[in-house]
C-alpha cells in the first residue's frame, strides 16, 4: 500500500512539472495593442435652468389699511399706470374733510386778524393805542397765519394719503406673485404683488462646484429651449453666487439673455458653456476590462511582452471611448483588442506590430 502511494505522488509531481513546462512554453496571446496618447477635449459644460425676468419689482401700498379691492391677479400683464388695488379709504376721507374744515377756519380767523393788524395799525398812526397793544395785533396776525400754513399741510398730507389707497404699477410688467387678498389689513411697504419687469431676461441656473474656476462673469453661453431645441440665443453671464445653497452645494448663476423673445418666464433652458481645452486620456472602450470590480486595463510590459492589470478611473463613457481620469500616463501600452479572456503574467503578442510589418 505504502508502495503503491509513493507511486502516486511521484506520477503528479512529474504531472504538475509537465504543467509548468507547458505554461512556460505557451506562445504568446495574440492581441492588439496602442500606445497611450495624450490629447485635448474641449467638452462643453451643459447647465439645466429657467427664464426668470432680469429685474423684479414689489408693488406696496405707502400707507397701512384695510385691502377693499383686488383688480389683477398672477399671469396678468400690467402697465404703468395700471391701478393694482384699493384700501379702503373712508378714514382718509374722513380725515381729509376735516384737514378741509381746519383750514376754512384758519382762512377765516386770519381775515379778522389782518383786519384787526390794519385797524390797531392806522390807530398806532393817529397815537390812539400803545405800542405794546399794536404789536400785540401783529402778534396774532402771524399766528394765526400760522396755523393756516399748519392747516394747509395737514391737507396736503390727507390728500397724498387718499393718493396712497389706491395702488398703481410703477412700470410695465407681468405679474408672478400676490401676497395678500381682499380684506387682509395690511402695513405701509408691505409686498402685495411681484411683478416681472418688461425688458431684458435672465437664464438661471444652478452651478456645480466643479465649474467655478470656468464659469465666470463675462463668460459667454448659448442658451436654449429645452421642450424647442432649436430655440436659442447668446447669453452673457454676469453674476455668480458666492455661497453655495445649503441644501443642494451649488452655486446660483445668472447670464443675462440677448434674444429672449421666445422664450417666455419660467421656462426651462438648457445653457451651454465652451470651456477650455484640457489634457486627457482617451482609450477605446475594449480596452477597458472589470478587475476586482473595478475598471482597469491591460499594461504590457515592453521588456518581457507580460500584461499587468492597471486600475483606471473614468471620467466619462461614450459610444466607443473612455476618457481616463487618471490612472495611465502616455507612452504606457495596453491591450486595445481582446482583453476580455487574459490573465495577469501573461505573455502577449500585438497583431498590430506584426501586421504593420
Amino acid at each position: 500500500m505504502r508502495q503503491a502511494v509513493i507511486a502516486s505522488l511521484a506520477f503528479l509531481s512529474l504531472a504538475c512539472a509537465g504543467c509548468q513546462n507547458a505554461s512556460k512554453d505557451e506562445p504568446p496571446r495574440p492581441v492588439k495593442a496602442a500606445i497611450v496618447e495624450q490629447g485635448f477635449e474641449q467638452e462643453p459644460a451643459l447647465l439645466t435652468g429657467r427664464i426668470a425676468a432680469h429685474k423684479y419689482v414689489n408693488a406696496a401700498f405707502r400707507i397701512s389699511g384695510k385691502v377693499a379691492e383686488r383688480l389683477v391677479s398672477v399671469g396678468d400683464s400690467v402697465v404703468a399706470g395700471k391701478v393694482l388695488a384699493k384700501l379702503d379709504d373712508a378714514v382718509v376721507k374722513d380725515t381729509l374733510s376735516s384737514a378741509k374744515a381746519d383750514v376754512a377756519a384758519a382762512l377765516a380767523t386770519l381775515d379778522q386778524t389782518r383786519k384787526q393788524a390794519t385797524r390797531v395799525s392806522n390807530l398806532l398812526s393817529e397815537h390812539a393805542v400803545s405800542k405794546r397793544e399794536h404789536e400785540a395785533a401783529i402778534r396774532q396776525y402771524k399766528a394765526t397765519l400760522a396755523q393756516l400754513e399748519a392747516a394747509k399741510a395737514q391737507q396736503h398730507t390727507a390728500e397724498e394719503q387718499l393718493l396712497y389707497a389706491t395702488l398703481v404699477s410703477d412700470s410695465d410688467g407681468v405679474v408672478v406673485n400676490k401676497f395678500v387678498e381682499t380684506g387682509e389689513v395690511v402695513a405701509a411697504g408691505q409686498p402685495v404683488f411681484r411683478i416681472a419687469e418688461n425688458g431684458a431676461y435672465d437664464a438661471v441656473f444652478d452651478m456645480p462646484e466643479n465649474l467655478l474656476d470656468v464659469v465666470l462673469p463675462g463668460r459667454t453661453m448659448e442658451v436654449c429651449l429645452d421642450r424647442l431645441k432649436n430655440i436659442c440665443s447668446e447669453a452673457e453671464i454676469y453674476e455668480v453666487s458666492p455661497e453655495a445653497d445649503s441644501a443642494t452645494r451649488t452655486y446660483q448663476t445668472k447670464a443675462i439673455v440677448k434674444q429672449a423673445s421666445q422664450m417666455p418666464l419660467g421656462t426651462t433652458v438648457v445653457g451651454r458653456v465652451v470651456l477650455p481645452k484640457s489634457r486627457v486620456i482617451i482609450i477605446p472602450s475594449a480596452a477597458v476590462v472589470s478587475h476586482d470590480g473595478q475598471a482597469a486595463v491591460w499594461v504590457i510590459d515592453n521588456a518581457t511582452g507580460k500584461i499587468a492589470p492597471r486600475p483606471i478611473e473614468v471620467r466619462q463613457y461614450t459610444t466607443s471611448a473612455v476618457v481616463v481620469a487618471r490612472g495611465l500616463s502616455a507612452g504606457e501600452k495596453i491591450v486595445t483588442a481582446g482583453a476580455q479572456a487574459l490573465r495577469k503574467g501573461q505573455k502577449v503578442k500585438d497583431i498590430a506590430s506584426d501586421e504593420a510589418h
